[in-house]
């Protein structure tokens, strides 16, 4: 009888080093179409966010009385949208900080993936949506 796997381990070598590994669950064909969707905004809001804080140091400097950060909120927001999908699908890792002491599991302190790192983050996006790296 058929019975559908609802979660699995991957190595994570390269982002956390040897015998490192995160169990993920499923991500469903809607789900990653969000996540899409969701990680095209985080991009561009990353983008944007760079942009606007170039500019907004810049007229600071020339304005030192600035202090309206309110165009950030948006991009924000994106960014925690993403992050927010993939915590449901991160069931557990034996991860670190960079201290070397271990990371809390995320489904008991979902505060936690504010401790990662853009590439361990992009590295989970990539192990739900079935994205190979290059190894190049």
């Amino acid at each position: 009888m058929s019975k559908r796997v609802s979660s699995r381990k991957e190595p994570s070598d390269e982002v956390q080093g040897e015998g490192s590994w995160v169990e993920l669950t499923g991500m469903k064909v809607k789900e990653m179409k969000d996540q899409q969707v969701a990680a095209a905004v985080a991009r561009k809001a990353r983008k944007d966010y760079q942009k606007k804080l170039k500019g907004h140091m810049k007229l600071q400097m020339e304005n030192p009385d600035l202090e309206d950060m309110d165009d950030f909120e948006a991009d924000i927001d994106a960014l925690d949208f993403g992050i927010g999908k993939l915590k449901v699908h991160v069931l557990s890792w034996n991860w670190v900080d960079d201290n070397d002491e271990p990371l809390a599991q995320p489904q008991e302190d979902e505060t936690v993936f504010d401790e990662l790192t853009d590439g361990e983050v992009t590295f989970i996006i990539n192990k739900l949506m079935g994205v190979e790296e290059s190894k190049n």
